[in-house]
């Protein structure tokens, strides 16, 4: 572990649901966790096109440059090869999950892509002028009617117009990527507690869903967060974004569990507490502190919920207390989320503890 990170001693908090627990590691150090993870990753998971695990192919990505091993780079560049060269085999959400999503995004910065460079500006050009939108200019559902717009969203559309900003040297591009933030922000935020609700219109035309769901609010930072890294100083709305996530990580420190861990449901007392929102939630705020846009107040805060993070992972490398997939209808209420079961080595769990421990090795 970094200097400036104290190890705290913890007893495992017994999570919601049936699964077992996994084995308390006594000192989590981010790389080692990461590499565990990442291995137990590729040894035993057959990866699909899908929005989970090309998160998992980023946190692969970012895992090979902090630790050096390459080995971690080929394999994301052989299944981003395999990805291009027989597509989908359900429907996607987004078509730029067909290059990659964020992981191939992440190549292209790295000037690493391992196929055709046209694949970028021209699934660029697919989100931006053919992906359905609401009527606040908000990517929506491509298949369903209604302007539909979920949270999840801000994963899957801002890293990868910010990227690509940067890459195509687009500055139009960062202006959609905030316009998507602030889109969303518009309809799903509350602006009374702090935080993103996941789903409007999936039900009676305006309505929305009533949750403070964990990863759904991890979604939103990591979004924002890759935004603003992407942002030039210069840039008039880089101040205004960074705004925005000082004021949501303040909303979640008091919502912190005494384990270090955030709940399923935010601010239910009761909810069970969950992998891969905190995972995200952690990765933005140590990114925050990391690139000094957070101060180091949170480094307390950050260890904290490292060491309640890394007791998810067992010696073998598999992430335990993962929700499964989730999507509410407007009025599926908080019963929903509080209900939802978690699995081990569900597929969303992988990418969100690679990328917090990645940021929490540069703490130093």
């Amino acid at each position: 572990m970094r200097s400036r990170i104290v190890i705290i001693s913890m007893v495992l908090v017994v999570l919601w649901g049936c699964e077992s627990q996994p084995t308390i590691e006594k000192n989590p150090e981010p790389l080692s966790v990461a590499t565990r993870v990442a291995d137990h990753y590729i040894a035993s998971r057959t990866p699909r096109l899908y929005y989970a695990d090309l998160l998992t192919f980023y946190g692969l990505l970012r895992v090979a440059e902090a630790t050096g091993d390459n080995d971690y780079e080929g394999y994301v560049d052989k299944m981003i090869r395999i990805f291009n060269q027989t597509g989908p085999t359900d429907p996607i959400t987004f078509r730029n999950y067909e290059m990659g999503g964020i992981a191939g995004a992440y190549r292209f910065v790295q000037g690493e892509y391992p196929d055709d460079p046209a694949l970028l500006p021209e699934h660029v050009r697919l989100l931006i002028e053919e992906h359905p939108r609401d009527d606040m200019g908000v990517f929506c559902h491509p298949r369903q009617k209604g302007g539909k717009i979920w949270v999840d969203c801000l994963y899957a559309v801002n890293p990868f117009l910010s990227m690509a900003a940067v890459v195509l040297d687009r500055p139009e591009l960062h202006t959609e990527s905030i316009s998507q933030y602030e889109g969303m922000e518009a309809q799903l935020y509350d602006q009374e507690i702090k935080l993103f609700h996941q789903v409007k219109n999936f039900g009676p035309e305006g309505c929305t869903s009533d949750d403070t769901w964990g990863r759904g609010n991890g979604w939103a930072l990591i979004g924002l967060a890759e935004l603003i890294k992407y942002l030039p100083d210069e840039h008039p709305k880089k101040d205004v974004m960074i705004d925005k996530l000082q004021i949501f990580m303040n909303a979640l420190v008091p919502l912190q569990a005494e384990s270090g861990m955030w709940r399923q449901n935010l601010i239910t007392p009761t909810s069970y507490e969950e992998t891969s929102g905190t995972g995200l939630i952690l990765y933005a705020m140590a990114m925050g502190i990391n690139e000094g846009w957070l101060s180091e107040d949170y480094i307390p805060v950050a260890v904290k919920a490292w060491n309640g993070l890394a007791q998810q992972v067992d010696e073998q490398g598999a992430v335990h207390n993962t929700c499964v997939g989730t999507r509410a209808v407007c009025d599926s209420g908080v019963d929903y989320f509080l209900n939802r079961p978690t699995t081990i080595d569900d597929p969303h769990g992988f990418g969100p503890v690679l990328l917090a421990a990645v940021e929490m090795a540069r703490l130093e």
